[in-house]
């Protein structure tokens, strides 16, 4: 199980299994949960950060009402700089993106 969890800034905890993204308000730190159900493991954004965004990438074969999400990320953005962690849902696979000031 893969998911993303908040922490506001008055300390309430959200998770992707319990709550909407749109939500989820004045964010001070962000993370992947990857739980595997015999380890967990913890992918922290840096905390204090100008903003906070997670989603997901995903497809769906024409005619089929069935939707694959193939990739997942958080990611944050400081000073017009975009950092994403992406995660593919298939292998486990971590990279880190990144998008330069336009």
């Amino acid at each position: 199980m893969k998911y993303w969890r908040a922490v506001t800034d008055d300390d309430q905890i959200f998770t992707e299994t319990d709550s909407n993204w749109e939500d989820v308000e004045n964010i001070k730190e962000l993370s992947f949960i990857i739980d595997d159900g015999k380890e967990k493991t913890v992918i922290a954004l840096p905390k204090g950060m100008d903003s906070y965004n997670q989603a997901k990438s995903a497809s769906m074969v024409v005619g089929s009402k069935r939707v694959q999400i193939e990739s997942r990320y958080i990611s944050f953005c400081q000073r017009n700089i975009t950092i994403r962690v992406r995660i593919d849902e298939k292998t486990n696979n971590i990279s880190i993106e990144y998008d330069e000031p336009k």
